[in-house]
């Protein structure tokens, strides 16, 4: 059986307002990918997919946060890649402590992370609420908008 999972919840890029960030069906994923397991409740329709609000970055990096307390309490494996959009590697890093480092499209960043287990709550973090599209000072494309192009 093939180790790779595909984890809907929390390895994820920020969810929603943009269709990019809507994930394939689940029966579109088990045809394109028959050797991958899938996370037990993995809905068909993607649940996460809100096409009027985005998931804030702090909302963004708790979900990677809890992601990772996940594996590390779970999987006893030496070493452990993950595979993630620009979004979710800027979230790893920012809650590893690691220093802001912008990724390329493409581009691969090793990150060695040494984990001790801690008793007691996970320190607290703030939470930005989900945010909305962006407000346009006209309409797009033009539409609705009067130019002139040249005087006659």
């Amino acid at each position: 059986m093939c180790p790779e999972l595909i984890d809907e919840q929390l390895l994820r890029e920020t969810t929603g307002l943009h269709t990019c960030d809507k994930r394939s069906t689940k029966s579109a994923i088990e045809a394109e990918y028959p050797l991958y397991r899938i996370e037990p409740g993995f809905a068909e329709e993607d649940p996460l997919y809100d096409p009027l609000t985005r998931e804030s970055n702090s909302a963004r990096s708790a979900r990677l946060r809890d992601f990772l307390f996940d594996v590390f309490a779970t999987d006893e494996s030496m070493f452990i890649s993950f595979t993630a959009h620009s979004g979710c590697i800027t979230s790893i890093l920012e809650v590893v402590g690691h220093r802001e480092f912008p990724l390329a499209t493409g581009a691969v960043i090793p990150v060695l992370v040494r984990v001790e287990r801690v008793e007691g709550p996970p320190p607290a973090m703030h939470i930005d609420p989900p945010m909305g599209p962006p407000k346009c000072p006209q309409e797009p494309n033009g539409v609705g908008k009067v130019e002139v192009l040249a005087k006659a």
